[in-house]
């Protein structure tokens, strides 16, 4: 089942919270890379703001808060908008709850008056899969909203057909191979080491494989409600 899950919370102690006193300003994730074994992530965020030198102020402030290990760029695009490079703590990332183990699609997070909002999208066996997640946010912060929307007509649109999705043949063995052994179940009935072995490939490149089906998954069926939209 796909799932579609909009989540908005206050995260303590995260640099989101100064936010608050920049009311102009708003924050748009652009990249992110996980050094999970070095503790931290790369990530490229877009801040902008309507109002003269905010993001300026913003900036001076970002630099000093206690999760940003180290700002390693800062690209002005123009006099309200710059693009901030930087490591920021792994443990304390909110979007490695959703993606680390649970088979999730960042769609988008934006940070504005102190809370972060984020779009994703779940492939899981049960709703109550979900459970677990929002359990881990309550303890982070507070959660303002957990929207939880089950796409129901995703077979009917012909998703998991070959040449609609663009599967490679990689791909399709994989994910299907995961999908009947219980990788998406709660607990997981099987873990990335045994399919690395089913596969003979390494740990690494069975994670991308599965990763890269699930997101032409969804852009596909993103797709099709669009044109059914226009359509109607």
């Amino acid at each position: 089942m796909i799932f579609r899950v909009n989540v908005t919370i206050e995260h303590y102690g995260d640099w989101s919270i100064i936010t608050k006193n920049f009311e102009g300003i708003n924050v748009y994730a652009k990249y992110f890379y996980p050094y999970k074994e070095r503790g931290y992530s790369l990530e490229v965020i877009k801040v902008e703001s309507n109002k003269n030198n905010e993001v300026k102020e913003f900036i001076k402030k970002f630099n000093k808060l206690n999760n940003i290990l180290k700002v390693l760029d800062i690209n002005k695009i123009n006099n309200s908008h710059y693009e901030i490079i930087f490591l920021g703590k792994y443990d304390e990332m909110l979007k490695y709850i959703f993606l680390e183990n649970n088979n999730a699609i960042l769609k988008n997070s934006i940070v504005k008056n102190g809370l972060k909002t984020f779009s994703l999208y779940f492939i899981l066996t049960n709703k109550s899969q979900l459970n677990e997640i929002y359990n881990i946010l309550k303890d982070k912060g507070k959660l303002i909203d957990f929207n939880v929307e089950r796409i129901d007509n995703y077979r009917q649109s012909g998703i998991f057909d070959d040449n609609y999705v663009n599967l490679t043949p990689t791909e399709r063995l994989i994910i299907e191979f995961a999908y009947e052994k219980g990788f998406f179940d709660t607990p997981r009935q099987i873990g990335l080491d045994e399919i690395a072995r089913k596969f003979e490939l390494s740990k690494t490149t069975v994670n991308f494989h599965i990763r890269s089906a699930i997101k032409k998954i969804l852009r596909s069926y993103l797709s099709s409600v669009n044109e059914q939209k226009i359509s109607k």
